[in-house]
């Protein structure tokens, strides 16, 4: 099994970034990094809602309902994606940003 993990960032429940990594600690620096960036925008955001979530690669993909994993949901074709990015991708901290607002 992978230790590969993943960093999202959520606005009002959308994803608008991920960021994925083949060293868990890497990914937990990234994540506890974020968690403090948040705290400090916080205040300055009005009534958005923003989320940084923290999660093993294989987990993720799959609490997803089967009908959403095989295409009607925004993330499934970035699921199977998790799998197939180049190691060095990982371990350079890549990431994706699906969009933002």
């Amino acid at each position: 099994m992978t230790d590969r993990v993943a960093v999202f960032t959520t606005l009002n429940g959308k994803i608008v970034e991920w960021k994925m990594f083949e060293n868990r600690m890497r990914g937990m620096e990234y994540y506890s990094a974020g968690v403090n960036k948040l705290s400090e925008m916080i205040s300055r955001t009005g009534d958005a809602k923003w989320e940084v979530l923290f999660c093993d690669v294989n987990q993720f993909a799959r609490s997803f309902p089967e009908s959403e994993a095989n295409g009607s949901d925004l993330m499934s074709g970035h699921i199977s994606d998790m799998h197939s990015f180049d190691e060095a991708f990982y371990e350079d901290g890549g990431s994706n940003i699906l969009f933002t607002e």
